[in-house]
């Protein structure tokens, strides 16, 4: 049996059966439904198919198309998930092409397989190479009488030359990652002053080795900064749920909250606070917050630079700096950044946690050394403080 798969950007289904009407007019065609996947099976009697030689082609396509890869929630996300870990354990003769190829894997939309009973037939040949001529697809083959470029499983680019193989070897010193710009039509419009925030954070990654995606919009200025006080508020509940995560114990937290009139925690962190002991994990998720909490104390003015985000927040400062001063005095001291301060930091941040995102798909380590938990909780920090999508605390989406 000859059996390949194509993956492409493009959704493809209707081009499919327009492909399929052009070269096979006369042959009789079934359609159905198996496994999650749109079924087509095409059989022509007396003519160049016989009846063992029959064209079957399986379909489907994500749930939601776009061109990130950021979670799995359809079993064809699920393949390309697997994909990539499949590609990045592949030993690269050349470690670009092997880069832009997993780049080029996150943005699949629609996977197509062939199978033939024996082996392709003109007819076949031609429905198959008339597909690779629209979105640049990509297509993933065993060896056999058609596919040749290597001895092993193997993928090919649109004109059928090596990307790479399971040995490592490519054919190829570029590949083309083309996005459809529909994918960028609903994002609002952002101002040059947004754009060139953009262009200066990329300008800031770059040097330090972070890897950036040209392809992430600006971030819009359309956006309500948290008024003064919930800031402190959080600052406050975010202090007594880190402190609870070190093991501070629930007389020190009560004293903590009553000195400091802390009330305005969320429902997530309302229930962790009655829950007697915390499991390692809760333990450790708590501790994070201090990433979020020391985002906003820069945000508030209280923080005069942050560090680097491969180095973790100074929890005994920010304790003294937090709890050195009466909630009275803490309020006169606090001052919100400017909203453009604000913005150029959200932007630098949201490009660091896509390079953390992209790296976890991947199976790698951060580029440019960054620690993705940190870059998580400053961008959800800084969520949260721009009102994105109007989301409250436990709500807030990080999204790239």
């Amino acid at each position: 049996m000859d059996h390949c798969t194509l993956y492409n950007h493009q959704l493809m289904y209707d081009h499919l059966i327009t492909v399929l009407d052009k070269h096979l007019p006369n042959a009789t065609r079934e359609t159905g439904e198996k496994d999650g996947y749109r079924t087509v099976t095409v059989k022509q009697k007396g003519g160049l198919f016989s009846r063992n030689n029959e064209l079957k082609i399986s379909y489907r396509e994500r749930i939601t198309p776009g061109y990130k890869l950021n979670q799995t929630s359809c079993p064809l996300e699920e393949n390309l998930a697997g994909m990539l870990d499949f590609v990045s354990s592949i030993p690269a003769t050349d470690t670009q092409v092997k880069e832009l190829f997993e780049d080029k894997i996150v943005t699949i939309n629609s996977e197509m397989l062939f199978s033939a009973p024996k082996k392709y037939s003109s007819e076949a040949i031609a429905v198959l190479k008339d597909l690779l001529k629209k979105g640049e697809p990509f297509v993933f083959a065993q060896p056999g009488k058609f596919f040749r470029k290597s001895e092993t499983q193997h993928f090919l680019n649109h004109e059928l030359q090596l990307i790479l193989d399971i040995r490592g070897n490519t054919g190829i010193e570029d590949l083309a990652v083309n996005i459809d710009e529909h994918y960028f039509k609903e994002e609002p419009k952002v101002s040059a002053a947004a754009r060139k925030r953009k262009l200066d954070s990329e300008a800031i990654l770059v040097p330090k080795g972070i890897k950036i995606n040209m392809h992430l919009p600006a971030i819009s200025e359309a956006v309500k900064l948290r008024s003064q006080w919930e800031v402190i508020d959080r600052i406050y509940a975010l202090l007594v749920v880190s402190s609870k995560g070190s093991d501070v114990s629930e007389e020190q937290l009560l004293e903590m909250v009553k000195r400091y009139e802390i009330t305005h925690f969320s429902d997530a962190e309302q229930a962790m606070m009655a829950e007697e002991s915390l499991s390692d994990q809760q333990k450790d998720n708590a501790r994070w917050r201090y990433e979020s909490l020391f985002m906003l104390m820069w945000a508030a003015g209280l923080v005069d630079m942050l560090p680097y985000p491969s180095v973790t927040a100074p929890s005994e400062q920010i304790i003294k700096r937090v709890l050195g001063v009466s909630r009275e005095q803490l309020g006169k001291q606090v001052e919100i950044r400017p909203v453009n301060e604000i913005l150029d930091m959200v932007d630098l941040v949201y490009r660091m946690n896509w390079a953390c995102m992209e790296a976890r798909v991947k199976h790698r380590n951060p580029t440019g050394n960054l620690n993705a938990s940190v870059v998580y909780e400053r961008h959800y920090a800084l969520n949260w403080l721009i009102s994105y999508e109007d989301a409250e605390w436990d709500h807030v989406s990080t999204d790239t």
